[in-house]
């Protein structure tokens, strides 16, 4: 037995919102595993690349570790953030005390190597006589390339 027009309308624009509502829950669902994969993809390329920076790092280290010459390096606060041995040596200090250090200090603040530090431009170089007095009371010349 067959419904009221009415009846039938409700029942068919009942059906068209269920239609509706079905394929909007489908498309959120789409969008949201599509985000999901970029986001997955993002953080994985961006482990990929820290892990290649780590070994980069381990790497440079490991080698700046077996040269004859001190060689230092120091972020914008002028803190030591790397030694090899042969700087921790001269400087009189162990090689794991070396990082943190105030670079200036670690050189008996050095006039001319505090004035080059002042004004060293971003990408330039410049060498500085130092005379250091190590912590065993050794007095050395030092010349002392600084880049920035």
């Amino acid at each position: 037995m067959a419904g009221s027009p009415e009846s039938v309308t409700a029942a068919g624009n009942e059906a068209k919102r269920g239609l509706v509502e079905t394929l909007d829950a489908d498309r959120k669902d789409q969008s949201t595993r599509s985000e999901t994969g970029r986001f997955t993809r993002g953080r994985n390329e961006t482990q990929d690349l820290l892990q290649r920076l780590d070994g980069s790092r381990r790497f440079t280290e490991a080698l700046l570790g077996q040269i004859h010459s001190g060689v230092i390096a120091a972020d914008m606060t002028r803190r030591i953030t790397f030694a090899n041995r042969s700087a921790a040596e001269t400087l009189g200090v162990d090689i794991l005390a070396c990082v943190g250090l105030d670079l200036l200090k670690a050189f008996g603040q050095c006039h001319a190597l505090m004035t080059a530090l002042d004004t060293l431009a971003e990408g330039d170089e410049a060498r500085v006589d130092v005379a250091l007095v190590t912590g065993a009371g050794e007095h050395l010349d030092l010349g002392v390339t600084l880049m920035r």
